[in-house]
């Protein structure tokens, strides 16, 4: 299970490891089995696969922040085992934040899958947004809870308007390791993806112990551009500052000092 971080190589990493002919991958990669669709039964979610390999592979970035995903996969699966991708908290907030705007702009979204994931149009401006996270979504993790026994119920505001939240890496962590022994899990970073990614994609066959199976070329999917004017790189200068004791926690916890640390 490539559990995210959203905006960080999983699609990329997902379309590398199709090639393998052991591994079956969802058609539109991510399903949302355990957060909005889990009033389906096990055999609905493993028929979605539409193959009878070896390894079924569900990559869908939301279970990472999703606090109630955890317990939902172990029920499944306690033998599961997780691929992380991890990239630079201020330049994935932002990556997050032109994504949802992206799809807002799409002149076919109301006939698009889209439509599904992010009903939301985002209004703000990215200073505005980033100023009113917080606000937007401080009551929707007590929501989440309250509604835990709802299998079809779907918070798109904590979703789609925590781009800062997603990054808090070490906190989410920590929730998966409560239900998980740590050596079900391979943490990459995505600098070494998008740097290195035939080592990356050795790391993951010997994580999973299959044999090795590379794709032709190392194509970039799902990759976002954005113009970086001054209102863009001050939300940066000011995220660089905000994730700081956050990189600290994620760096006490898995002793891993990825690239943007390095800074």
């Amino acid at each position: 299970m490539i559990l995210g971080a959203a905006k960080s190589g999983t699609t990329s990493l997902a379309k590398y490891l199709s090639v393998h002919p052991d591994i079956a991958l969802l058609p539109n990669k991510e399903i949302h089995y355990f957060d909005w669709r889990y009033d389906h039964t096990y055999q609905w979610y493993e028929d979605q696969f539409k193959s009878h390999k070896k390894y079924m592979v569900d990559a869908t970035p939301y279970y990472l922040f999703h606090p109630l995903i955890p317990s939902r996969v172990k029920a499944y699966n306690p033998d599961c085992k997780f691929i992380i991708l991890l990239r630079d908290p201020a330049d994935r907030a932002v990556s997050h934040y032109f994504h949802n705007m992206k799809i807002k702009n799409m002149k076919d979204r109301e006939l698009s899958h889209w439509r599904e994931f992010l009903p939301l149009d985002e209004e703000l401006p990215i200073k505005d947004a980033f100023r009113m996270e917080e606000e937007r979504i401080k009551d929707q993790y007590e929501l989440v809870q309250e509604n835990a026994e709802d299998k079809t119920y779907h918070n798109h505001i904590l979703q789609h308007y925590s781009y800062k939240a997603r990054g808090h890496y070490a906190e989410q962590l920590k929730r998966w390791f409560k239900i998980f022994p740590k050596e079900n899990f391979l943490i990459v970073d995505f600098y070494d993806l998008t740097n290195t990614p035939d080592n990356v994609l050795k790391k993951v066959y010997a994580f999973l112990n299959i044999k090795v199976v590379m794709p032709h070329k190392f194509d970039n999917f799902n990759q976002g551009s954005y113009a970086i004017n001054k209102d863009v790189q001050d939300v940066i200068n000011e995220l660089r500052v905000y994730y700081a004791p956050y990189d600290h926690d994620l760096f006490d916890l898995t002793q891993i000092r990825f690239e943007w640390m390095k800074n």
